[in-house]
């Protein structure tokens, strides 16, 4: 099925690479703005959404059911080629899936990509590709961005939104010489970070409560803080120094 001669492999790739960006990019924006239906999100992709401040990771995190959406909306991509030309490479396949899930971490990175490259209206590429910041808009307004990797779709649908992550001047923070204190939060054990969505890829121990444990160092008299996380914060808030 998907054993094509050698000298097929350029292309099955341009056949892949002309599936996704034809099929899997409009699919998957109408798909995951189905996902943002409300009963629809609270049953599965409101588990990928509990992570706002994104990692790589974050990329892997969803819900059991969700996986069978996205073998739907992903699998045209090497599907297509096959059933329209009657081959495709499997190097080509396990190469798609191995970049799939690289850009997908990219995009969870967190990172601040300001170049006009990426920003100019001029730019093919601001069409084209999306940035950590594209997303991690999407993840903390869910309201907008919700392309794949090619932003294309939310502007011709009105749907893209600009965002900049702030420097920590533009967040208010301090410099480090102009704070009294660093708060430092950790979890509780084993049974905390297994609820981390990072952890909990399949949503499997969402049963798990534990305490969340805190420490806080650098407050007079106290020296270390081990409380549990309310009352340490309202320790660091109850005291007049500066801080993070």
């Amino acid at each position: 099925m998907f054993f094509a001669s050698d000298d097929q492999f350029s292309s099955c790739a341009y056949n892949t690479f002309l599936s996704h960006v034809a099929i899997v990019e409009p699919l998957y924006y109408f798909a995951h703005r189905w996902l943002h239906i409300p009963n629809i999100f609270k049953m599965m992709h409101s588990f990928h959404h509990t992570s706002i401040k994104t990692l790589p990771s974050t990329s892997l995190v969803q819900d059991f059911k969700e996986h069978f959406i996205y073998i739907a909306v992903f699998g045209p991509a090497f599907l297509a080629p096959f059933i329209l030309t009657g081959q495709n490479h499997w190097a080509v396949i396990s190469a798609y899936l191995v970049l799939f899930d690289l850009v997908n971490a990219f995009g969870h990175t967190n990172i601040r990509l300001q170049g006009w490259i990426f920003t100019s209206k001029w730019s093919p590429l601001r069409y084209a590709f999306y940035t950590p910041e594209f997303h991690l808009f999407h993840h903390k307004y869910y309201k907008a961005n919700y392309g794949l990797f090619m932003p294309i779709w939310d502007h011709m649908l009105g749907t893209y939104r600009e965002y900049k992550i702030p420097t920590p001047e533009e967040a208010g923070l301090l410099p480090a010489e102009q704070q009294d204190i660093v708060f430092i939060g950790h979890n509780g054990g084993l049974g905390h970070i297994l609820t981390c969505p990072e952890f909990s890829v399949y949503n499997v121990y969402e049963r798990i409560h534990p305490l969340l444990v805190a420490s806080a160092g650098g407050i007079p008299s106290h020296g270390l803080c081990r409380l549990p996380f309310p009352t340490c914060y309202e320790v660091v808030q109850g005291i007049s120094l500066r801080g993070r």
